[in-house]
């Protein structure tokens, strides 16, 4: 693992300032409540206990780890030396740019008291751009999770092979795809499949639209455990339209690389906040995220 961890001068009095309200405006405050009605009930714990069982040494990455909230939740469920916490996130903010931040996490959402959490083991926090490569070990992790930040992603092919590369052989991934509303506009409906709607993660095949879900199957008739799975549960009485998320479970059974044969396409790609014409509520619930187009070249 050759990253340098990144720091910041930034003062415990500076980061105290910020109320748990702005925290919550600024959207990277995600529960491991909110991972596990994703997944599942008890998803991120069952991954953990079970990798336990056979390691001595647990190491867990967060791919987009936002404020750390998630982290710190796990680190008290597990507050052994023996598992290790990782997050990754794009670059450093106010409320998260360095280890010591996790205890200001920790008090601000009641995770436990700021000297409880002192004595934790703290996770490692770094700051670059996850599509550019994970830079660690090959057979590294034991789990990795990630929620909400991979639609952000440009170069998403290229980090599914990463997240395949860095897991340990018997390791799991739980990968939040993308999200999809049915009042969207037609560029961000027209180039996805309605039975698994992902349009932040566009393939073409000889000119036409191929669908994620066939190229999961693919990876399947290869013997990657490698599974796409649509969750459309939103809590009741939600004012949004019908709501689908996208979701990867990987369960790492093969010591070979992945490959999952998708170049770029550059120029089609966007980034979708520069669609809009404002920041309004509206348009921001639509237009967030990088919409990536890739060719299937095999």
């Amino acid at each position: 693992m050759t990253t340098t961890q990144s720091h910041s001068n930034s003062s415990n009095e500076e980061q105290s300032s910020i109320s748990l309200q702005k925290r919550a405006r600024i959207g990277r405050n995600r529960s491991l409540k909110q991972m596990n009605q994703r997944f599942g009930a008890s998803a991120v714990s069952d991954a953990i206990t079970g990798r336990l069982r056979t390691e001595k040494i647990v190491r867990i990455l967060e791919i987009g780890f936002g404020e750390g909230r998630v982290l710190m939740e796990v680190r008290l469920l597990f507050p052994y030396s023996s598992v290790l916490l990782y997050g990754i996130n794009h670059q450093p903010e106010p409320t998260m740019s360095c280890d010591e931040h996790f205890l200001d996490t920790s008090e601000a959402y009641n995770i436990c008291p700021r000297s409880e959490a002192a004595k934790l083991p703290l996770p490692h926090s770094y700051f670059y751009d996850a599509g550019s490569g994970l830079d660690f070990e090959d057979n590294f992790f034991d789990v990795i999770i990630s929620q909400v930040s991979f639609p952000f992603v440009v170069e998403k092919a290229f980090l599914i092979e990463e997240i395949w590369r860095t897991l340990k052989p018997g390791g799991k991934a739980l990968i939040h795809l993308d999200s999809y509303e049915n009042d969207y506009p037609h560029m961000l409906s027209a180039g996805t499949n309605r039975e698994m709607p992902t349009p932040r993660f566009v393939i073409y095949r000889h000119g036409r639209i191929f669908a994620i879900s066939h190229l999961f199957n693919l990876l399947k008739t290869k013997g990657f455990a490698i599974n796409l799975v649509r969750s459309s549960e939103m809590p009741p009485h939600s004012p949004r339209p019908s709501y689908t998320e996208s979701l990867m479970k990987v369960d790492k059974n093969r010591s070979e690389r992945l490959s999952l044969g998708l170049e770029l396409d550059r120029i089609s790609t966007l980034d979708l906040k520069k669609v809009r014409a404002d920041e309004s509520m509206e348009l921001s619930r639509v237009y967030w995220g990088v919409m990536s187009v890739f060719n299937l070249t095999v």
